[in-house]
């Protein structure tokens, strides 16, 4: 909507928001046009979802010019627990993931297999 130079510079500083947010950032990759993947091995459920959360916060403090009006980006996560094959985890990140944007955008959702849907939103206590 606002051109390829614009695109690049929100690719930019999403990117620096993972890395300041993420340990070891080198498991961050960008997946597709505006889906990213990262890595938190060793990470409990609880601790993945604060590390997103940081990420979804410093991405909604940034600020972005496209022609003459300001902007804001949101992000809609979906995290995956345990471990399984990398389509099996892709697919079900990206149930979580949309989750997050079926129920309202800008929100972190930590996919569950729990005999419903298998989609929650985490709450922290």
């Amino acid at each position: 909507t606002y051109g390829h130079l614009v695109g690049d510079e929100v690719l930019r500083e999403l990117a620096d928001c993972i890395k300041s947010n993420v340990r070891g950032a080198n498991d961050a990759i960008r997946f597709g046009g505006d889906e990213f993947v990262v890595v938190l091995e060793n990470t409990g459920a609880q601790e993945a979802f604060h590390v997103a959360e940081r990420v979804r916060s410093c991405a909604n403090e940034l600020a972005f010019y496209g022609g003459e009006s300001l902007f804001h980006i949101t992000l809609s996560i979906g995290l995956i627990e345990g471990s399984a094959p990398l389509n099996v985890l892709l697919e079900k990140a990206d149930r979580a993931m949309y989750a997050s944007k079926n129920k309202g955008k800008n929100r972190t959702t930590l996919f569950a297999e729990d005999g419903t849907d298998g989609i929650f939103h985490m709450k922290l206590s």
